[in-house]
């Protein structure tokens, strides 16, 4: 990149270093973050390559190799990226989602290995609004919504805040299972969503209870209200019992453990701790 920057500088483009800054930050945080490590590939010894993109990507879809074919071994993967800052998540999900798309698009025959994307807390990287970190983020997913359908890849998007969602992606979604909903941009991205949900339908978004949401879309006849089984095992999602835990007399165990927190060189709060 230096010599690059050197080389159209000795031919007379001084403006080179000024408009490429930001790439170059960029890249020397690709290759400093250990967050980024999983994109910095090298050889083992001997110049062997290790595992390669379709052997990654075949892993990654529940995949093993069998004799001359492959034999699927996994029904779902989980990609757990909770302890990842959002720019890692961004550029990592959209990675994924663009290699995955294309190998489905050049796969013989075509249509014939479906793969069902479940993106939980989607805000985080299809936004509506352009991306902080990666460029273009988000289109990768807005083409799969378009596009996915013949080739056997759909999406489905979870999140709080509809109303930060892309546009193109809410606008291809077939079916809806809203939970309890108060804020009024939220409500309001719903109603344009659905023409066709009567008022008194969606006055009923801010008073549902705990696990009760309303269903509509292609799969249910009418909109429909309903309980959402309980999940065995519990999620360690609860609501935290403020009333209980808030006051905590001198000598009373906390109850918790606090991982070693691992200074991030990017946040400027982390030198503060």
């Amino acid at each position: 990149m230096d010599l690059a920057i050197l080389y159209e500088e000795a031919h007379g483009n001084r403006q080179i270093r000024d408009y490429c800054s930001q790439m170059v930050t960029r890249l020397k945080s690709l290759e400093e973050r250990r967050e980024y490590e999983f994109l910095r590939h090298s050889l083992p010894v001997g110049g062997q390559a290790g595992e390669g993109q379709n052997e990654f990507l075949a892993r990654i879809l529940g995949l093993t190799a069998k004799g001359s074919g492959l034999t699927k071994t996994n029904q779902i993967v989980i990609v757990d990226m909770n302890a990842v800052s959002d720019d890692v998540v961004e550029l990592f999900c959209s990675v994924l989602a663009r290699m995955t798309f294309r190998l489905l698009r050049q796969a013989d025959p075509r249509n014939r290995f479906p793969v069902h994307l479940l993106l939980e807390e989607a805000h985080r990287y299809i936004a509506s609004t352009p991306s902080r970190y990666a460029l273009d983020a988000a289109k990768v997913f807005e083409r799969i919504a378009k596009e996915g359908r013949k080739y056997g890849m759909f999406l489905m998007v979870a999140s709080q805040r509809p109303s930060e969602l892309s546009k193109t992606v809410l606008s291809q979604c077939s079916n809806f299972v809203v939970h309890r909903i108060q804020n009024p941009d939220d409500l309001s991205q719903i109603r344009q969503m659905t023409p066709f949900i009567s008022d008194a339908v969606l006055k009923r978004l801010p008073s549902l209870p705990k696990q009760h949401a309303l269903v509509f879309g292609t799969s249910v006849n009418l909109p429909t209200t309903f309980r959402v089984r309980d999940a065995s095992p519990r999620p360690s999602s609860d609501d935290t019992k403020i009333v209980d835990l808030w006051f905590h007399e001198e000598g009373r165990p906390a109850n918790i453990r606090l991982a070693l927190l691992v200074p991030d060189p990017d946040d400027i709060f982390s030198n503060l701790v």
